[in-house]
């Protein structure tokens, strides 16, 4: 929903060249980002989207008059809650970053290097811009009907379409189409480059390559069934189900099927390394993708 700043204005519009929301996690402000109304100099409030949970925010709303100094009109700070990050992208349905989630390893998976959403096709100008804003300079679109040459986020962004199934076919299908996707984003984020991923929806396919991803970071069970619930509420009425088949098998049919490669029934995470590796992805690249999303100083060997 945003964070909705208000004030006074002290100039007119017809005397504003600039109205501008600087925006820090440091009450001093020696580093911030800078925000700047639609609306341009006509309104006298914005919201702020698109931020951390769990993060302190501190603002200040200056205006710039056409002749004069510009003056501060307002300042606050706030706390943003919770670890969920869903974005507000305008065009595009269902963005979330998959940070935030608590691990088997006692660390919580690092935000702003991979996101998954809804297609990019209709992406505005705005919803572009701010998700640039994000970083992201590679994109993966799952569909096998795609009709992008190259990404809507311009031509700097690595554009690629590696098609694919989901659920049960798509962990044991030939070739093993998931795979290749996730290790096409486990090359790009092993780089620093962030990545979003998506197919039409962002649910089935994007909801299947997100599993594996996140299984392998040490997401609990439990915690994969909510991600993959809350693709819920970023499209229209579909309610998605643990056990109904879609023709290629179920959600719950990949989760059995890759509880069969871990090392004992309590070691969960184990499945997926497991299963990665036995389907040709190398054990440094997984152990390194492991750092990269857990933190520095992670040691795959201890989890810690």
């Amino acid at each position: 929903a945003g964070y909705e700043v208000k004030w006074t204005k002290k100039f007119s519009k017809n005397d504003l060249s600039e109205v501008r929301i600087e925006l820090s996690n440091d009450e001093q402000f020696s580093d911030f980002i800078v925000c700047h109304p639609k609306d341009g100099v006509k309104v006298n409030s914005y919201f702020i989207c698109n931020m951390y949970p769990d993060r302190d925010y501190f603002y200040r709303v200056i205006e710039v008059p056409r002749t004069g100094s510009p003056a501060q009109v307002a300042s606050g700070s706030f706390h943003t809650v919770g670890h969920v990050r869903m974005l507000r992208i305008s065009g595009v349905r269902n963005v979330r970053d998959i940070g935030g989630w608590m691990t088997s390893f006692g660390r919580r998976i690092r935000y702003g290097l991979i996101y998954r959403s809804g297609n990019l096709d209709n992406i505005q100008t705005v919803g572009k811009e701010d998700f640039l804003s994000e970083g992201i300079g590679a994109e993966l679109d799952l569909r096998d009907d795609s009709k992008l040459t190259q990404s809507k986020l311009g031509s700097k962004v690595e554009f690629t379409i590696i098609p694919t199934i989901h659920y049960l076919e798509g962990v044991t299908g030939s070739p093993e189409t998931l795979v290749r996707d996730v290790e096409w984003i486990i090359d790009r984020v092993n780089k620093g480059i962030p990545v979003d991923f998506h197919c039409r929806l962002g649910a089935d396919r994007g909801g299947s390559v997100s599993f594996l991803i996140e299984g392998l970071l040490g997401m609990s069970e439990p915690d994969l069934s909510r991600d993959y619930e809350l693709t819920c509420f970023g499209e229209e009425e579909r309610t998605r189900s643990y056990s109904s088949s879609h023709g290629y098998g179920s959600f719950g049919d990949m989760v059995n099927e890759i509880k069969k490669y871990a090392d004992n029934p309590d070691n969960f995470t184990s499945a997926f390394y497991n299963y990665l590796i036995f389907r040709g992805i190398p054990a440094a690249k997984l152990d390194a993708f492991r750092e990269t999303m857990l933190g520095p100083g992670y040691d795959s060997n201890t989890g810690v």
